[in-house]
């Protein structure tokens, strides 16, 4: 159900996704080693008990899911919003501006994002550090609660 209060303009409704971000949002970023290589993940999620608004969020970006993420006995359901790679960084392009609390967290997701662009070409070393060296920034970053 689409609340008429949450019609906003894109530049509104920008300013208000990165308070929420600011508020209620992770980003996180990371690798896994597989057999052919390694690869790489950057995600931006938001968690919220009204699922109205994450539907909103999810509309007004056009991409993203949301899920059950927990229900306890006593207290309303929790949801999360969750979009990865290509749309997180879009996401994160229109409210970057606006951020206040996270935006060195941000500005790591957007720069890892921004260095997958190598294909099957392979990963130059100097790249793979850097990621390496932004992932354990942000892991420290999201570790003091920021």
């Amino acid at each position: 159900m689409m609340v008429k209060r949450f019609l906003m303009s894109d530049e509104q409704f920008n300013i208000y996704l990165a308070g929420f971000v600011d508020g209620e949002g992770c980003m996180s970023a990371g690798k896994s080693e597989r057999g052919n290589g390694t690869t790489y993940y950057c995600r931006l999620v938001i968690s919220n008990t009204n699922k109205d608004i994450l539907d909103y969020i999810r509309t007004k970006l056009g991409a993203g899911s949301i899920s059950l993420y927990a229900e306890k006995k006593g207290w309303k359901p929790s949801y999360s919003y969750a979009v990865s790679q290509n749309e997180a960084s879009e996401a994160l392009r229109r409210i970057y501006p606006y951020l206040k609390i996270k935006w060195r967290q941000a500005e790591i997701l957007l720069e890892i994002m921004d260095s997958m662009c190598y294909g099957s070409k392979g990963v130059p070393s100097d790249v793979i550090s850097c990621r390496d060296i932004l992932i354990s920034e942000l892991h420290e970053l999201n570790k003091r609660g920021l």
